[in-house]
């Protein structure tokens, strides 16, 4: 009788050549003995990244190999979704690589609690080609969400912790997402807009302070990058959907409106930063957008030194200043990219 498969892993694989067999030889490294499936999604590959699948799938039972005419990260896990049968399903990029014990730290868990979401921390690593320049941690928390009413603040705490809005650090019942889908339409922030309909239907969750996933920023080159991140709508989507999220749940405290708002200070300051559009068009863009209004309503209270020049710089109406501002950190961002990486955390 054959044992019933527990994990499923979904991989889209797209031109990864020089970065999949680290994704796949980590996979197979697992500590973890249980029954397990790896569902690669060559997502029409034009390098060698398809014939590197075959010949894991050679070897290997537990591989199964899907070559597709290229559709995008978010139809590659759609596929995926449709070939799995294990449990539980676990996303990963094949440019980025886990933990040899993450599998059976993950069982551990689900063992004694079957979750239906395992939520854990992660490092962003910045590459140099092949060097890893900086790494930060992300997450760091650890809760037990056993009751409904604790999911909207427990979110929060992810979202003020930076490890919420990945699918990739998150094991998923499977049972859970038969309604579930990745928005084929979405270019980028597609991972929070799946999460944001998950997170709707589930009753228990744990965040793992457990650090299982080693997150890769490569320039122009990780599975998930693209140019329309650059755009103000695409770069705003991950804070418009998860303050809609928490407002839905009736959970839109003055702890939330800050952690919140916080993230969209952030993401302001990279919108004006990138590219070489017009300081004063870009600035008219945030202006006219709903979420500056709401924004200038939240009267903070908990800010570090940071924060409280960032936030009060971009409240205080003083254009020229905020200029200013922005050409400086704008330097440092392209004379220093891995300096600008750590302070912006």
């Amino acid at each position: 009788m054959v044992s019933e498969i527990v994990f499923s892993l979904i991989l889209p694989v797209y031109n990864v050549e020089k970065h999949l067999r680290k994704c796949m030889n980590s996979i197979l490294n697992q500590t973890f003995k249980g029954n397990i499936e790896i569902i690669l999604i060559d997502d029409g590959s034009t390098d060698q990244s398809g014939k590197i699948c075959d010949e894991y799938a050679a070897i290997n039972q537990k591989i199964k190999v899907i070559h597709k005419k290229n559709g995008g990260l978010c139809a590659a896990r759609n596929c995926g979704m449709q070939y799995a049968t294990g449990k539980y399903i676990w996303f990963i990029d094949s440019d980025d690589y886990i933990e040899d014990d993450a599998l059976l730290k993950f069982y551990e868990e689900i063992e004694q609690f079957e979750w239906d979401v395992l939520l854990f921390s992660f490092f962003e690593e910045y590459y140099n080609n092949e060097d890893v320049v900086l790494k930060i941690k992300n997450g760091g928390i650890d809760i037990n969400c056993v009751d409904k009413h604790m999911i909207p603040s427990t979110l929060v705490s992810c979202f003020q912790n930076r490890c919420f809005g990945f699918v990739w650090n998150c094991i998923y019942k499977r049972s859970l997402l038969t309604e579930c889908i990745f928005n084929e339409k979405l270019k980028a922030n597609e991972d929070i807009d799946f999460n944001t309909q998950v997170f709707q239907k589930v009753s228990t969750f744990k965040v793992f302070n457990y650090y299982g996933y080693h997150y890769a920023k490569r320039l122009g080159n990780s599975i998930s990058s693209n140019d329309q991140n650059y755009n103000y709508d695409i770069r705003l989507l991950t804070v418009r959907l998860f303050f809609h999220m928490i407002e839905n749940m009736k959970a839109l405290d003055q702890n939330a409106k800050e952690v919140i708002f916080w993230t969209y200070t952030r993401l302001i300051y990279s919108y004006f930063i990138i590219g070489n559009d017009d300081l004063e068009h870009k600035l008219d863009v945030i202006k006219k957008d709903y979420l500056y209004t709401e924004f200038l309503k939240v009267e903070f209270r908990k800010l570090s030194f940071k924060q409280k020049i960032l936030i009060n710089l971009l409240k205080s109406g003083n254009d020229y200043l905020l200029y200013g501002v922005l050409k400086i950190i704008k330097t440092i961002k392209i004379k220093l990219p891995y300096v600008f990486a750590k302070i912006k955390k």
